[in-house]
């Protein structure tokens, strides 16, 4: 099963720091599902995917591959955003 992983920080600075605040590992499938809301003091998060995925971002987000509003990964991809507290990431396979 592919999974994205999702780190949190309470920085957007770069380079993010270390420790993270906390970390995420979410199955993903053909249905969008959905992270747990970020934590309160989260201020920016890496992603990554280990197949390609869609991901939308936001308070109650909707996966749709090839969407308005969502984010394409390659294959082990991995990228950084700059988030709102208890927002959420919604993923869902793709090609």
């Amino acid at each position: 099963m592919a999974n994205v992983n999702i780190t949190e920080f309470n920085s957007r600075d770069a380079p993010l720091r270390m420790p993270a605040l906390a970390v995420q590992n979410v199955a993903i499938s053909g249905s969008s599902v959905q992270s747990s809301a970020f934590t309160t003091s989260t201020q920016a998060i890496r992603v990554s995917c280990d197949a390609i995925a869609w991901i939308a971002f936001g308070p109650n987000p909707t996966a749709i591959a090839a969407g308005a509003g969502t984010v394409r990964f390659a294959l082990g991809e991995s990228g950084t955003f700059g988030v709102s507290p208890g927002d959420k990431v919604a993923v869902i396979t793709g090609t």
